[in-house]
């Protein structure tokens, strides 16, 4: 999204254009038939991710909301312009019950 603010300069300014890109991820169980085969059945988790310039792609799955007629996604300007907590991975360490 495309917006403009003041800087502290008083002019503005244009923020970079975000986009939105969808990753299809799948959680398979093996799933043992009643003639004794096994099949793996798997079964498809979208996520979804903003990636704006200069930035690192941030997951916005839990921001999203769905139309549940027509199965799009629906995002708001506040989904857009707003930044889920995160953490760098250099910032990460195992807790203790690890």
């Amino acid at each position: 999204m495309t917006g403009e603010t003041k800087s502290s300069t008083g002019k503005d300014q244009i923020k970079p254009k975000c986009r939105i890109a969808e990753l299809e991820q799948f959680k398979c169980v093996p799933v043992v038939g009643a003639n004794g085969y096994t099949r793996v059945h798997c079964t498809p988790i979208p996520r979804i991710f903003r990636i704006c310039p200069n930035r690192p792609a941030v997951e916005i799955t839990t921001l999203v909301n769905v139309d549940p007629h027509t199965g799009e996604y629906i995002i708001t300007s506040d989904t857009m312009n707003t930044m889920p907590r995160t953490m760098a991975w250099r910032d990460m360490n195992m807790s203790a019950s690890d």
